[in-house]
């Protein structure tokens, strides 16, 4: 907000469309931005991993249970991806894990891809994207008819915003673009897949 970093949780009702501030413990991340968060329907907590912080960059995983109002660290010794800010994150429903793409660690943007077992907060590498350029603020969703990783544009390490659309296939972990012709190309959005019309919305 401005010049400050925010940690704070809020909750958006669907049904009546107000915003309420979820009260928070003590033990929080330390404020930041560019973070990657998904939803563990499980287990019923939000799931964050890194960003930016007034101490750095942070390569730390945080679950926050909304009804407890409670944060826990549950960072693993190893292996992890590493420090970064300004990737994304989307949920594998088939295989409960949060695959987490792209970043930025120094200048260059990253095209590394990790997947987080949501049952035992363990992280594991996948397939590198180096064909993308890297990326930074990439709009990312995971298909579940395709069984595919999804991510849309974002900034590359030339500095180039992208308006491509590639594919992390699950099952082969093979990159694909699928098409390079669509909305103008963009960092920072945000990529939903809708399950009942098999579509993406940006």
């Amino acid at each position: 907000s401005g010049s400050t970093v925010l940690n704070d949780v809020w909750a958006l009702d669907l049904a009546t469309h107000r915003w309420a501030r979820l009260a928070a413990t003590a033990e929080a991340p330390v404020a930041r931005y560019g973070t990657a968060a998904v939803f563990d329907p499980l287990d019923g907590s939000l799931v964050t991993f890194a960003g930016f912080t007034t101490q750095g960059r942070f390569d730390d995983t945080w679950r926050f249970d909304p009804t407890s109002g409670t944060w826990r660290d549950v960072t693993p010794a190893s292996p992890q991806p590493g420090e970064r800010c300004l990737h994304a994150a989307a949920h594998d429903t088939r295989r409960h894990r949060m695959i987490m793409f792209g970043g930025q660690r120094g200048s260059n943007a990253l095209d590394d891809a990790w997947a987080l077992d949501l049952a035992t907060d363990r992280w594991t590498e996948l397939a590198p994207a180096s064909q993308t350029g890297g990326r930074r603020f990439p709009a990312v969703a995971y298909d579940p008819v395709g069984d595919r990783f999804l991510a849309f544009g974002g900034e590359r390490t030339d500095g180039i915003r992208a308006g491509d659309l590639w594919a992390l296939d699950l099952q082969s972990e093979r990159w694909s673009v699928l098409t390079t012709e669509g909305p103008a190309p963009r960092d920072g959005a945000v990529l939903v897949y809708v399950t009942s019309q098999s579509r993406l919305l940006l």
